[in-house]
């Protein structure tokens, strides 16, 4: 919101539209995505419980070994 704000105060109309088109939503599942340690994720999150982490926020898909 802050982000927002300055370029409204600065009258800078394609960077307020282009913050507010981008999608916030998605900087905590990433975040504990990226970290391996379910405990470190949750404690990034300010989780008490890793299984919380664990079923909302990790998103990760399917490892795959190349065929050859």
């Amino acid at each position: 919101m802050q982000a927002k704000n300055s370029a409204i105060d600065k009258e800078d109309s394609l960077l307020t539209s282009r913050i507010a088109a981008f999608p916030f939503r998605d900087i905590r599942p990433m975040a504990a995505s990226e970290i391996k340690n379910i405990e470190d994720a949750s404690l990034l999150l300010g989780l008490t419980k890793s299984d919380i982490t664990k079923r909302v926020y990790r998103r990760l898909g399917a490892t795959a070994e190349p065929s050859k």
